[in-house]
C-alpha cells in the first residue's frame, strides 16, 4: 500500500505540474516583457507609460494581470 501510495503521488504531482506549467510560463513571459520595459531607456519607460494608459484605458491590463492569477480546473 505505501509503495502503491508513492506512485500515486508522483503521478498527481506530474499531473499538477503538467496543469500549472503553461500558466506559470505565461506569467514569467510577461514578468520578463515588463521587468525589460521598466529598466530599459528613456524611450521605453516612455513607451511603457504611454503602453499602461491605453492598455488600461481599454481593459486589457486587468485581463492579462488577472488571467493567470484565477485558478482554472
Amino acid at each position: 500500500s505505501t509503495d502503491e501510495d508513492k506512485v500515486d503521488l508522483k503521478v498527481l504531482l506530474k499531473e499538477y505540474e503538467n496543469r500549472r506549467w503553461l500558466p506559470t510560463a505565461s506569467i514569467t513571459a510577461k514578468s520578463a516583457f515588463l521587468g525589460y520595459l521598466e529598466a530599459g531607456s528613456s524611450f521605453f519607460s516612455n513607451f511603457r507609460d504611454a503602453f499602461f494608459f491605453v492598455m488600461g484605458k481599454v481593459g486589457v491590463a486587468e485581463k492579462v494581470f488577472m488571467d493567470s492569477a484565477k485558478p482554472k480546473m
